[in-house]
């Protein structure tokens, strides 16, 4: 009896331990990445007793979740974050110093993803002559496309282009954004020469204006929203010309076009684009391939909401009330599509934002303003007095000045000794300005993971301008304390949620450990069992179970 019940036995654990030893070596089919544009780490927190079960909550419980995790450099703008995210790089490998900077041999500022060689596919106008050519490094997507030898797919969607563009990397198959101008979904040639049916088909419904029929209404009762200021508060933005800042917000009067492009402002941009992420898995099969496909979902309306109202208001708690609402019906779909454990999602933001400065005003807290202008014509007087010549100075950018390398050759007037004569200048008269440092300083250090890093890991050799500033907790470069941005080094702007969710990643657990954004590249890199993108600076920060 013993003789046949010992290998009994042992065949059914054998049996029984099958199915997980599948499981360590199964590589996920899709890999979907979540960027929300504009999203503070501490919205987890301060609205958490408002949230479902099923949305971020279900992220959290189900997934875990890094609660310091920040941006490794400055500035913190959409584009170098998308592509930070993306890559697991920094701007000084990555070449996006910005959505938008001087290019000193051209003489003009130029965008992060314009580019004409290439023309639009879905419209009859310029908003898609775009392609990722400036950003000098792979992604995640690409590296996955160089390790299956291209069988898997590379898809992105986002209201913004540079949103898209920049996640779905150098051979994205399918990447679109939207155009409200034509209200629908558009592409580059870079990608392809015409629209695929179900996008025709999907646009032809004129789905911003279908999602504006219906008002801006709380969702929850007034009383609801006692962590935010009250409504109508200062410095909001009257983005909807109605005479005020204050629910509800009707479109009912709005034309067509109106519609088209105010939903941007709106949780209905949201939607817009969950709608059509959602499309896409559909019509293009994601995660049902014989190699990993990767889903770039990069939701912008949080931004454009945000920045007209700041984030203490009730407007941006609503939509991410709502946003949460989004999250549910996004995930129930890939479970319904992918199963529940065939995809591997990560959650996280582009970069935070600074508190409203007329808020901050009314109750009595630093804030303030410098006008990029003031900067440049205050530099031009001090070197027309100090070197004769007051073009020597070219532009003011993005807390950035740039020198006329031309009129200094023509002057013979060196390089760094205009560097160190406008850094020495600037530190007296500028009490708005903490950080200063010239390209020689920058120069001289590689980058790296400390906070003294933050300025040369946002700094590119070519990109950037001579001398490089930051201004002070809470300002803001313009001349106005309504809406708010973002751009600086810190935790406002930095301080992002990130969130793993998939099979094999430990459920319901948070750590407090501090990570940088640049480590989700390499992360996602190990799970798969691939190389890290190039240029890379992030670390592995989550093993997975039963790997």
């Amino acid at each position: 009896m013993k003789k046949s019940t010992v290998p009994l036995f042992i065949t059914l654990i054998i049996g029984l331990l099958q199915p997980v030893w599948a499981q360590k070596s199964q590589t996920p089919k899709l890999v979907v990445g979540i960027v929300v544009d504009q999203m503070r780490w501490d919205y987890l927190e301060r609205y958490k007793e408002h949230y479902g079960r099923y949305g971020l909550m279900r992220l959290m419980r189900e997934g875990s979740s890094f609660d310091q995790c920040h941006y490794p450099f400055v500035p913190t703008y959409t584009a170098p974050g998308h592509a930070s995210i993306h890559t697991g790089s920094v701007p000084y490998y990555h070449g996006i110093i910005g959505n938008d900077w001087y290019e000193r041999d051209e003489h003009r500022t130029v965008y992060c993803v314009d580019d004409t060689a290439y023309a639009t596919v879905g419209a009859d106008n310029d908003s898609g002559a775009k392609s990722p050519y400036r950003m000098r490094t792979l992604t995640l997507a690409d590296q996955m496309k160089l390790a299956y030898n291209n069988r898997g797919q590379s898809c992105a969607v986002s209201i913004k282009d540079r949103g898209a563009i920049l996640p779905g990397g150098h051979k994205g198959d399918a990447v679109f954004w939207y155009d409200d101008r034509s209200g629908g979904f558009v592409t580059s040639t870079y990608y392809a020469e015409s629209l695929p049916e179900w996008v025709r088909a999907y646009n032809q419904t004129d789905p911003a204006v279908r999602l504006m029929q219906s008002d801006w209404t709380l969702l929850k009762p007034l009383e609801a929203y006692v962590n935010s200021a009250p409504d109508a508060g200062p410095g909001e933005q009257d983005v909807f010309d109605k005479g005020s800042v204050e629910f509800p917000y009707s479109f009912s009067a709005k034309t067509e076009a109106q519609k088209r492009s105010l939903i941007r402002w709106t949780p209905a941009g949201n939607t817009l684009l969950t709608d059509f992420a959602l499309e896409l898995v559909q019509a293009r099969q994601l995660g049902q391939g014989s190699a990993p496909d990767f889903l770039s979902i990069s939701y912008s309306s949080p931004d454009y909401i945000g920045h007209a109202y700041g984030p203490n208001s009730v407007e941006i708690m609503d939509h991410y009330l709502r946003f949460d609402l989004e999250m549910a019906r996004l995930l129930k779909a890939l479970d319904a599509h992918c199963g529940k454990d065939g995809y591997v999602v990560f959650l996280t933001a582009d970069h935070g934002v600074k508190p409203n400065g007329a808020l901050l005003e009314q109750w009595r807290m630093p804030s303030g303003t410098l006008r990029p202008k003031t900067v440049l014509d205050s530099l031009r007087a001090f070197c027309g007095r100090t070197f004769g010549n007051p073009d020597l100075i070219e532009t003011v950018e993005d807390n950035q000045v740039y020198f006329n390398t031309s009129a200094l050759e023509k002057a013979k007037i060196g390089t760094r000794t205009l560097e160190a004569g406008v850094v020495d200048y600037l530190r007296p008269r500028f009490p708005q300005m903490l950080g200063i440092a010239g390209r020689s300083a920058l120069e001289a250090r590689i980058p790296g993971r400390d906070m003294g890093s933050f300025p040369v890991n946002g700094h590119h050799p070519h990109r950037s301008g001579d001398v490089f500033f930051e201004l002070a907790v809470n300002y803001l470069a313009g001349s106005t304390q309504r809406g708010t941005t973002h751009g600086a080094s810190f935790d406002y702007d930095t301080h992002v949620p990130l969130i793993f969710k998939g099979p094999g990643i430990p459920k319901n657990q948070r750590f407090s450990e501090e990570v940088y954004i640049v480590d989700i590249a390499p992360t996602l890199a190990y799970w798969l069992g691939i190389q890290e993108p190039d240029g890379c600076i992030g670390r592995v920060i989550l093993d997975r179970e039963q790997r």
